[in-house]
């Protein structure tokens, strides 16, 4: 089981820097939006300084954070630790009121929660994921009450997870290396408990990407059912994002599936569900040299949205896609991307949306950036 310890407090290290738009389609002041402006002003979280971490420096700013009851749960990948403040840092050098200090079983990415359960998604191994009943706390030293994930192909198994998503009634989780994203039914209350419904495969027995004829070989092109190396993923409760990222595509059901399989009723970065070729503008199946705002080219990325908007870390163009409302066609282009224009990001491929910020994992530049109203 993963065990963690409470450190109480640390410093981190915060900068200003700089934000810009490769748009002009700023976002305007929505409520329950972000607002982003050319040149913001923005917070940078670079360096923890506590002896007891193996590298005060943040050398890999992996992963979703989470605010739940006030608690701004930020996680430090490389030192298996998650950092918790008292609110979203505002000024320069906040003090985090704990760290949860894991072991190196611990390795965390995405952090959800909703109001009755906590959840950790946990890299070591290919991937588990932690669940409590309570959220940890800066009072105890804790472990989950239950484990999910293992070995294999199965409905109870994981490869190589990457992130999760949480509402009150569902658990989704982005199941890389079987090529299909696993759903449960909330609550859990058993280790090792089996998914519910899986997309990307027609069963809990096929893991092959892209395999739209389950004849478990990989097809020539994907379909509007598979997926191959699905990175990232977002839900309501109704709508669902993935981030299929070897497909260089993203797509979205409307409305919650209710069987294994179910295809997606939109896909972004492609004009339809069988091109899968990066930055394909004129959707020739090639590549091409100048990406505008409806293609990309991801690598590992991570995609999110605050209902309202969606944000994606194309890395492979080192920029964030924003989407100021939910897109409604095919291959409909983003409202604006931040961008490395003014030296901001350098392989900015996390994003998520936390109350009326947008925090970025800015990978190249080992740090976490907050921007926002």
């Amino acid at each position: 089981m993963k065990r963690f310890t409470t450190i109480l407090p640390l410093l981190l290290s915060i900068g200003l820097i700089g934000c810009s738009s490769d748009s002009d389609n700023t976002q305007t002041s929505t409520p329950g939006t972000v607002n982003f402006q050319p040149g913001q002003v923005g917070i940078s979280i670079t360096q923890i300084n506590e002896p007891s971490l193996l590298y005060p420096e943040l050398e890999e700013p992996y992963g979703r954070p989470l605010l739940h009851n006030g608690i701004f749960y930020l996680t430090s990948y490389d030192n298996n630790a998650i950092l918790g403040f008292t609110g979203i840092p505002k000024t320069n050098n906040p003090t985090p009121a704990f760290i949860l200090k894991g072991d190196q079983t611990l390795r965390p990415n995405s952090i959800e929660s909703n109001s009755s359960q906590f959840f950790i998604e946990s890299s070591y191994q290919g991937g588990d994921i932690l669940v409590y009943n309570t959220a940890p706390t800066s009072n105890a030293t804790l472990e989950p009450d239950f484990v999910l994930g293992g070995p294999g192909c199965s409905a109870s198994a994981l490869s190589n997870t990457t992130d999760i998503s949480v509402t009150e009634d569902y658990l989704l989780s982005a199941d890389r290396q079987n090529a299909r994203i696993m759903i449960w039914n909330l609550p859990i209350t058993e280790n090792n408990q089996p998914a519910d419904l899986v997309l990307g495969q027609s069963d809990f027995t096929h893991c092959t990407e892209n395999d739209d004829d389950q004849n478990d070989t990989k097809d020539a092109t994907p379909s509007a059912r598979t997926l191959d190396n699905p990175t990232s993923v977002w839900s309501d409760g109704t709508r669902i994002i993935a981030a299929d990222s070897d497909n260089s595509r993203v797509l979205i059901w409307n409305t919650f599936p209710t069987a294994n399989f179910a295809p997606a009723d939109l896909v972004l970065g492609q004009n339809n569900f069988i091109n899968d070729a990066p930055n394909d503008v004129n959707q020739d199946g090639l590549t091409d040299t100048n990406p505008d705002l409806s293609v990309f080219k991801q690598n590992y990325e991570y995609i999110h949205s605050n209902g309202t908007q969606i944000c994606l870390g194309d890395s492979g163009n080192n920029r964030i896609l924003i989407w100021n409302q939910f897109p409604t066609q095919n291959m409909q282009p983003a409202s604006m991307a931040l961008t490395e224009s003014e030296t901001l990001f350098d392989d900015a491929s996390l994003c998520s949306f936390v109350g009326d910020k947008l925090i970025i994992g800015d990978y190249g530049n080992a740090r976490w950036v907050i921007l926002g109203n």
